[in-house]
């Protein structure tokens, strides 16, 4: 297990989770863990996670029925990187 000094060991390593951040235009950047995301977006690491978990459990609308996978941090949508669903959402630009 992960030993982390300053929280609890079940804890430690479940930042380090690859992620990818996507822009509305198609870019996208690839993050090795959620803190390096966080740090390049200027906010917090557990607002990237709810993001990609929130994109990952894919919302459907009750109204429309559609399923949602764009949910937004800052403005941008952040997956993780063994999420295929990411791979629809980036044109060929690297941010």
């Amino acid at each position: 297990k992960y030993r982390n000094i300053n929280g609890r060991a079940d804890n430690a390593g479940r930042c380090r989770r690859e992620v990818v951040a996507v822009r509305n235009n198609g870019e996208f950047r690839v993050f090795d863990y959620i803190l390096a995301a966080a740090e390049w977006i200027g906010g917090k690491r557990e607002n990237v996670g709810r993001c990609c978990r929130e994109n990952q459990a894919r919302h459907v609308n009750r109204k429309t029925g559609q399923v949602n996978t764009d949910h937004q941090y800052k403005g941008v949508r952040f997956y993780f990187s063994d999420d295929p669903i990411w791979m629809d959402k980036i044109g060929h630009s690297i941010i």
